[in-house]
């Protein structure tokens, strides 16, 4: 199985070690290819499905831990041209700080139609009527 895993560079990120090793451990298991701000290849003019035909082909979409804005922004995604709603693949979501930004998070995962999110939040099922989308609880230390 081949991934394409949408995160922002993790080299220079200084705080949770979690989003590191939740991408290596991926890549233990499947073939991953990572794209996203930070990036040698990152083009924010392409879309989602540019790369596809560029890198793929790919199994699925990941979203990794990193991907969506914490803080005050009023844009939370680093590439909103991305058209991730309008890729065919499957997508799946890691979502991170729960606390903060969760309707903008939950509008995104919403409109951008993901198959599943995981959480690492014990209560994660209460937005999957919120989203119409599957939320699946993955506690820390889980490789």
């Amino acid at each position: 199985m081949r991934v394409l895993y949408l995160s922002k560079n993790l080299k220079h990120y200084k705080s949770a070690n979690y989003q590191r090793e939740f991408l290596n451990a991926l890549s233990k298991i499947t073939s991953v290819y990572v794209f996203g701000p930070g990036y040698l290849n990152f083009d924010n003019k392409k879309t989602v499905n540019d790369i596809i035909n560029l890198y793929g082909p790919f199994d699925c979409i990941f979203v990794g831990h990193y991907w969506l804005q914490d803080g005050s922004q009023n844009q939370i995604d680093p590439w909103p041209k991305s058209g991730l709603v309008k890729t065919t693949h499957k997508k799946f979501l890691f979502l991170n700080k729960e606390y903060t930004n969760l309707d903008k998070k939950l509008q995104w995962i919403k409109k951008n139609k993901f198959d599943c999110v995981f959480s690492h939040h014990q209560n994660s099922q209460i937005w999957q009527s919120k989203t119409k989308t599957k939320f699946e609880y993955l506690p820390f230390a889980y490789d």
